[in-house]
């Protein structure tokens, strides 16, 4: 909301007013529409310090009054979308303080409207936990991690109940030996394609809920199936998306952990 600079008094009167005294013209705030966010004001005086117009009192008898030097913005609450609006008259800012009854020559006898539209922003999903650190153990018989065995994975979206895709990968893998597979409830719910042994994209054949898109991944395993497997750590993401917007990436940081192996006879 910083780079919202709203409307000067002076650029949103330009088509709308004319004062036979040839004087700047500022506005007298009869009636706003505080429901989706909060109209500020601000002055050239301070120009990136701005104050909240409070909607308690404000009437034909009692306005807000905004100076031709002024600014005026609307700023909404998070997630909130719709028309909003806010009622002024004219002022030709001969005096301060308005008699009891406004419709002096000082304002203007009819009132006009600014409309505000404000438009929705999808926001991401956001995947939990961020960051997973966990060790893998080097085995003869190519054990299994099972990623979310002692945590379990969550996706928060303020604005979507559904989830579209994920993609799971590992970055920078020792490629030939390394694998990732996922072993989903009800594979009939979703297109699983396996990329490669380190590239997995599961897509929804509709969108699938949270808690549908949760239990996938919570089936995620690593393994590895070299014989003397490199002891650079691996570095697992996972991102999902809403139909609109990628998450941020989950990071999932495995140590591997080598073993001394038990020499063989060789026949």
């Amino acid at each position: 909301m910083s780079n919202n600079l709203g409307y000067s008094i002076n650029d949103l009167l330009a088509n709308i007013s004319i004062d036979l005294d040839d004087e700047e013209l500022g506005i007298a705030i009869i009636a706003l529409d505080t429901l989706l966010g909060e109209w500020q004001t601000t002055s050239n005086l301070q120009p990136y310090v701005w104050s909240p117009i409070f909607d308690v009192n404000i009437s034909n008898e009692n306005p807000q009054l905004i100076n031709s030097s002024s600014r005026i913005r609307f700023s909404p609450y998070l997630h909130q979308f719709g028309t909003t609006t806010v009622e002024f008259l004219l002022w030709d800012q001969s005096y301060g303080i308005p008699s009891k009854n406004i419709y002096t020559s000082s304002f203007s006898f009819n009132s006009s409207i600014l409309n505000i539209e404000v438009f929705a922003v999808n926001d991401p999903p956001v995947l939990f936990p961020s960051i997973l650190l966990l060790n893998y153990t080097e085995s003869d018989i190519h054990t299994r991690l099972s990623i979310f065995q002692y945590s379990d994975v969550r996706i928060n979206d303020v604005d979507s109940t559904h989830i579209t895709s994920a993609q799971i990968k590992i970055v920078a893998p020792q490629s030939q030996f390394d694998r990732i597979q996922l072993n989903p409830p009800n594979i009939n719910l979703i297109n699983l394609t396996q990329v490669n042994s380190t590239f997995i994209f599961v897509s929804a054949n509709k969108p699938q809920t949270i808690l549908e898109f949760e239990s996938i991944i919570q089936t995620l395993t690593y393994w590895n199936v070299a014989e003397e497997p490199s002891s650079e750590s691996r570095m697992i993401t996972i991102t999902v998306n809403d139909g609109n917007s990628d998450s941020d990436a989950m990071l999932i940081d495995i140590t591997i952990i080598l073993t001394n192996d038990a020499p063989k006879v060789i026949h």
